[in-house]
């Protein structure tokens, strides 16, 4: 069936079940058979991943050569026990994960526990995967807040218990790729940061900001989104009277 539809089935620990049933690959742990003993024994086009939770790790992933590797878990989850000190990083963790590998050509891509980085030597271009607790209430802001420094961003995300226990798996499913594909259309890929290019250079001057200002109005003016303002002042302004629509940040700062 997968194969019907061009997904690459990975076996998880299991070196021999992927080779016995033809998986399109295998992904190991930290407590798991070596990178360099799993190369041997698998083919040559098999996909190899590695479960990485610090920086170190994953640094010494891809300098082995692992195809991808997993960087997490981002937060709690019941798909697997990670209630130990260290075994969630959050978002800020992966962030720096990613800020190591920058460089690299290695692309992004969010599953629920992990982020799993793949590179790809084998096909057109690098991934990278996040895992750990992922579902449609946080994935906008995991997708952003992963995103590098230099803008570096996740090409795409797995998740299993935001799916696996839905009433209606298909309707979770769509949902999250919705949401992704939406967001993915509106973020630029590579560096997008304060590290840009003498061509992104180029569009960071007063007239563009301005320009650009000015088209975020626009756009807010035509879709008129609910907008949470909040802010931050040593001395705030007393309440209005009668009340005007407020955040619950910002009454919480009068209260």
């Amino acid at each position: 069936m997968c194969s019907k539809y061009n997904v690459p089935v990975l076996v998880n620990d299991r070196i021999d079940v992927a080779l016995a049933s033809g998986a399109a690959g295998v992904h190991i742990g930290q407590s798991d058979m070596p990178l360099s003993i799993a190369r041997k024994l698998v083919p040559p086009n098999m996909i190899i991943g590695v479960s990485c939770g610090t920086p170190e790790h994953a640094r010494k992933a891809v300098d082995e050569g692992a195809d991808y590797v997993g960087l997490g878990s981002i937060y709690g989850t019941c798909t697997k026990d990670v209630s130990a000190p260290g075994d969630t990083c959050g978002i800020a963790g992966v962030r720096i994960m990613l800020g190591v590998l920058e460089g690299t050509g290695v692309k992004a891509v969010a599953i629920g526990s992990y982020l799993f980085i793949a590179r790809t030597r084998r096909h057109s271009s690098d991934a990278r995967v996040s895992v750990g607790g992922i579902n449609s209430t946080n994935l906008l802001r995991t997708l952003h807040g992963c995103a590098s420094p230099a803008g570096h961003t996740l090409h795409g995300i797995a998740v299993v218990s935001t799916i696996m226990a839905s009433p209606d798996p298909r309707a979770a499913a769509s949902r999250l790729a919705r949401t992704f594909r939406a967001w993915a259309a509106a973020v630029s890929r590579g560096p997008t940061g304060f590290l840009v290019t003498p061509e992104q250079k180029a569009r960071y001057t007063r007239e563009g900001i301005a320009a650009a200002a000015a088209a975020l109005v626009d756009t807010v003016r035509h879709l008129r989104p609910l907008v949470h303002q909040v802010f931050f002042h040593k001395s705030l302004p007393p309440l209005p009277s009668p009340p005007s629509l407020l955040s619950l940040h910002t009454l919480a700062c009068w209260g």
